[in-house]
């Protein structure tokens, strides 16, 4: 009987650790699958994340292009106003001659100090081929004018209407594109869509947890990325006015300031002219002075210039011209004569002005000697430009985007109907020093704690290559994508959490705990 029982004893242990091991190894397994699951869901976050930043870098790339070929619309713009200038320049030196320098010369072949009366009907009959010279250039002008002024007004027209449609294309066409793809996780859930099939439970993406994205990517002149200072847009009013500075910069640095502030190469240009069409006269002409071009903006009144015109885009030469020589055997000098010309393009609501000294441009009619001003400022190609104000914050990675991603599984509900594999209905209850929870995701209150959340973190970031110093900018297309950790900077770890409460408090409580705690690991 003893023998019996000791083997009876025996059989009795090996049960109970054959149930043992049964059971280490269902929790084996089951541990194993809830690891495996946990790491599919956050490789799925990444991929919704990294995808947010590389739709943002390729977007901020293309805006880059677009600005780019909108100052040089406005070079184009600029230069052929500057000539509109020059040329009226010349023009009016030819009149100033003929008008108030032949009176001079008059005057002085009257003197008989200067030119005795035997010698002055030769020193008249000289003066008079000498204006007949400048007659004869004045009606050539004339009849070649208004060609080349009324092709040159459409031309710049044209190269306005561009730059309206272009801002259009620039914001409508690629921001709208952007915002529709972080808006609500569209990118994220694409992601999951892709994923759903390969996966027992349902996954989610939470449109909710969209928010703190379009925050990051806002054209607000404030906490987003960008800035549309266009009247109307949320930045208009705000530090919109940097940006307006910022790209004026921009627009001076897009061609030099020698061209935009000055053009003294004109003068010597239009002396040589001047001295080709008086040539055999026996004197030599001379015209000095420079060239200006400034812009005015609607926002804040010019921001180059001494013109008080906001709003208006100014191009102007003021010089003056001389002549000195003999006529017959009698030197003339006349005294400077100021030359003045000016082309102003306002808004659409004030008249465009193109004035020189001898007159006013004969194609008044043709209503813009320049710009119609369908955009604010003239000429000035109002750009989505970056936030500069958050370009020089290091405790936010100096405004470049970070964009989460937050991808859920709902262990409740199984695309299948069936009920998880080794998954053990007796309930092992779990606490903690705020909340108290059982394996089965219920906790004492009853609530359910059936989803498990990941969050991934995306970085849009600027790098032109060998050159670190260089800023974040929409002016060159050095924007790329990558994953960083949520901790990058000091605000990031704030934005996760409010990010992943708007999906799942619960897990929100759980970081937010370990953020309390000073933890480290966060990857």
């Amino acid at each position: 009987m003893k023998a019996l029982r000791s083997r009876g004893q025996a059989m009795v242990v090996f049960a109970l650790t054959l149930l043992l091991l049964t059971f280490m190894v269902l929790l084996t397994i089951s541990f194993g699958m809830r690891v495996r699951e946990r790491m599919e869901l956050q490789t799925l976050a990444d991929a919704a994340a990294y995808s947010n930043a590389v739709a943002s870098a390729r977007t901020f790339n293309v805006i880059a292009v677009m600005n780019r070929t909108e100052w040089s619309l406005l070079v184009a713009q600029s230069a052929t106003q500057a000539y509109i200038s020059w040329t009226s320049a010349y023009w009016g030196a030819i009149n100033q001659l003929k008008g108030p320098g032949y009176a001079q010369v008059q005057l002085q072949l009257s003197n008989i100090a200067i030119c005795p009366l035997p010698a002055q009907p030769a020193a008249r009959a000289k003066a008079a081929e000498w204006k007949a010279k400048l007659d004869a250039e004045d009606a050539t002008i004339r009849g070649k004018w208004d060609g080349p002024d009324i092709a040159a007004s459409s031309s710049v027209r044209g190269l306005n209407s561009a730059e309206a449609a272009m801002h259009g294309a620039d914001f409508k066409g690629n921001y709208d594109k952007l915002e529709a793809h972080i808006k609500n996780q569209a990118l994220a859930g694409k992601v999951v869509a892709l994923a759903q099939p390969l996966s027992p439970w349902t996954l989610e993406a939470p449109a909710s947890a969209a928010s703190r994205n379009m925050k990051e990517i806002a054209p607000d002149c404030k906490n987003g990325v960008a800035c549309d200072p266009m009247p109307g847009s949320a930045g208009a009013g705000n530090s919109g006015d940097n940006s307006i500075m910022h790209q004026y910069e921009i627009y001076m640095g897009s061609r030099g300031d020698g061209f935009t502030t000055g053009r003294s190469g004109g003068a010597v240009m239009i002396t040589n002219k001047l001295r080709q069409v008086l040539q055999g006269t026996q004197g030599v002409p001379l015209y000095t002075g420079r060239g200006a071009s400034s812009r005015g903006d609607q926002f804040q009144g010019p921001v180059h210039g001494q013109q008080a015109n906001p709003g208006a885009a100014h191009s102007d030469d003021d010089g003056s011209v001389s002549w000195a020589g003999v006529f017959g055997s009698c030197p003339v000098a006349l005294i400077p004569i100021n030359v003045r010309t000016h082309v102003r393009a306002n808004l659409m609501a004030n008249p465009d002005v193109h004035r020189w000294s001898g007159g006013t441009c004969p194609n008044q009619s043709d209503v813009s000697h320049s710009l119609i001003g369908d955009i604010a400022g003239g000429n000035w190609p109002i750009v989505i430009d970056y936030n500069t104000d958050q370009a020089s914050n290091p405790q936010n990675v100096h405004g470049q985007p970070k964009l989460f991603a937050v991808i859920q599984r709902d262990y409740t509900s199984r695309n299948d109907g069936k009920p998880e594999p080794y998954q053990l209905n007796v309930p092992i209850k779990f606490a903690s020093k705020t909340n108290r929870f059982d394996n089965r995701g219920i906790n004492v209150a009853g609530q359910p704690m059936n989803k498990s959340t990941a969050v991934a973190t995306g970085l849009a970031y600027y790098h032109r290559g060998g050159d670190w110093a260089e800023p974040p900018n929409f002016m060159n297309p050095f924007w790329r994508a990558t994953l960083v950790v949520p901790d990058i900077d000091d605000a990031s770890l704030e934005h996760v959490i409010e990010a992943v409460e708007e999906a799942d408090s619960r897990a929100a409580e759980g970081l937010r705990a370990l953020k309390d705690q000073n933890f480290k690991g966060w990857q």
